[in-house]
């Protein structure tokens, strides 16, 4: 029975090593699974990076290679300042201007982040304001009639002469949309 006993020892350790070595694998197992999901959860977060990294180069790339569509003309001289005026009506089919008449007035011009503002102050002291632009190889300035005037004026100027000293172009008046002045129009310093 010593024997047997023996025997019944022996299997019982060799049944508890193995069941503890059973456990032990079954904790080692799970925990290679913890580490398993927690390496998939890294790579899915280092994948979402990736994809935002790529669509921000992406975006980026576009935006760099839009080209820029405004044109900014610079002038190439200073006209703020200053002017003394000479208008000699050219044509007219309208009744407030002749041909031959001469108009001698002052003008103040200054410039604000590339538009042209141009004040006229005729000899009866009426002041006008003009607002444009410089076109590239000319200055475009306009200027309508107040709502309340009698009469409806929209005043076109284009400058297609410019040096330091001297501005010359023309200017059309169109009053009522019904009759039309062009004049030559010469300002100096």
């Amino acid at each position: 029975m010593m024997k047997f006993a023996k025997y019944i020892f022996a299997a019982a350790t060799i049944l508890f090593l193995f069941s503890s070595c059973n456990e032990n694998m079954k904790r080692k197992e799970l925990e290679i699974q913890k580490r398993e999901q927690a390496v998939l959860q890294k790579e899915k977060s280092i994948a979402l990076i990736e994809s935002d990294y790529l669509k921000l180069q992406k975006m980026r790339d576009s935006i760099i290679s839009i080209q820029d569509s405004i044109s900014v003309h610079v002038l190439p001289i200073d006209i703020q300042g200053r002017w003394n005026g000479k208008l000699v009506c050219t044509e007219s089919n309208c009744t407030d201007y002749v041909v031959g008449d001469v108009r001698m007035d002052e003008w103040e011009i200054s410039e604000d982040k590339g538009n042209i503002i141009a004040k006229n102050i005729n000899k009866v002291g009426v002041i006008r304001v003009y607002t444009g632009k410089y076109e590239g190889n000319s200055i475009q300035l306009f200027s309508e009639s107040e709502p309340t005037s009698p009469k409806n004026r929209h005043f076109k100027i284009e400058f297609t002469t410019m040096t330091e000293k001297k501005l010359s172009g023309f200017r059309e008046i169109r009053v009522d949309n019904s009759c039309l002045s062009k004049f030559t129009i010469e300002l100096s310093r």
